[in-house]
């Protein structure tokens, strides 16, 4: 009788810690479904088109490839932000994707921070090539997830600053000027269906989907580009 009873508390204090477990499960983030994608053709000032972006989601957040060359050797800030045009300066392209109220400051080392735009620098090497994958939680092409929705009514772009980003000083981390911009679009699913053809997923609209519909004919496929060939990191 004695052991018996000194079991009970012991029972109580196991139940107790299953509860709790069973709350903080509760609370898990939401997911998005992975898969969907799109790409930025990037191009600088003058026009010319430099390389691109393409977007991928994941489960948590999106995986941004960049491809460019013609920067200036170093490090360069880059960023998401909220409107989906590049006529240069740039400016276009407005602030950073930042929808949040009250808005975040600018940092990803920001103890304030960071707003829903920042992503962490990419470095040009000797001859000005950028090979980089970043990956954001602050953004989503998805239609559900955790981020901000990238293909809202007026769109988005990527843009790549001249400078470093700091990550902390205001309002842009001393990135300096724009010196590259691509208007983010919507892409084609990368997982079809047998038999399912070249036909976008519901729900990818974005301002560039439709233009990107119709330009994918059935036909002969343009010639592949250098930034059109998968990368692989030099070992």
């Amino acid at each position: 009788m004695r052991a018996t009873l000194a079991l009970l508390p012991l029972a109580a204090a196991l139940s107790g810690c299953i509860s709790v477990t069973a709350n903080d499960v509760s609370s898990t983030p939401p997911r998005a479904t992975p898969g969907a994608f799109g790409e930025a053709s990037l191009v600088n000032a003058s026009g010319a088109r430099i390389g691109r972006a393409v977007l991928t989601q994941g489960a948590t957040g999106l995986l941004i490839r960049i491809e460019a060359d013609g920067l200036t050797p170093g490090w360069h800030g880059v960023h998401i932000h909220a409107t989906g045009q590049c006529a240069a300066p740039f400016t276009s392209a407005g602030a950073h994707v930042n929808h949040g109220e009250p808005k975040a400051p600018h940092g990803l080392l920001n103890a304030g921070g960071p707003d829903d735009g920042d992503l962490p620098n990419i470095f040009a090497d000797a001859a000005g090539q950028v090979r980089a994958e970043l990956f954001t939680t602050r953004a989503r092409i998805a239609g559900d997830g955790p981020g901000q929705w990238l293909w809202d009514a007026d769109g988005s772009a990527l843009v790549i600053h001249a400078n470093a980003d700091d990550h902390a000083s205001q309002p842009i981390g001393g990135a300096g000027d724009r010196v590259a911009c691509g208007v983010m679009a919507a892409g084609y699913s990368i997982r079809r269906p047998a038999g399912s053809g070249r036909t976008p997923p519901e729900g990818s609209g974005s301002p560039g989907a439709a233009h990107r519909r119709r330009s994918a004919p059935d036909g002969p496929r343009p010639p592949r580009h250098w930034w059109s060939k998968p990368w692989r990191c030099p070992r």
